[in-house]
């Protein structure tokens, strides 16, 4: 399945969609404490990021990369944490991704 069918499928879903800017080809989250940058199999650009706060959805043909838990942001440039495009609620999250597409699932 495409991206564009993917992300339309998880916006159906509940799914929260939105872009980032990346200039070392991630998506960068955090909060106060720390920051990270999520690879995005894609590189420079835009990346197309999902937040599934219902942890009730499945999906497919994604690959599970890494978990992060309490609450944290996501900011809209991988080089900069200035400007927060979304804040993950306090959970548990999966980290998915394929290429140029990042989605983030809450477990609990």
């Amino acid at each position: 399945m495409g991206n564009f069918k993917m992300i339309e499928l998880l916006k159906s879903k509940g799914g929260i969609a939105f872009k980032t800017m990346c200039d070392i080809g991630c998506v960068k989250i955090g909060n106060e404490n720390f920051n990270v940058n999520i690879p995005n199999l894609h590189g420079d650009g835009v990346c197309d990021v999902i937040v599934l706060e219902n942890k009730n959805v499945d999906f497919e043909n994604l690959d599970f990369l890494t978990s992060v838990e309490g609450t944290f942001n996501i900011y809209d440039y991988d080089c900069d944490t200035q400007n927060v495009i979304y804040t993950c609620k306090e959970g548990r999250y999966g980290i998915y991704r394929s290429s140029n597409l990042v989605v983030f699932k809450k477990w609990e």
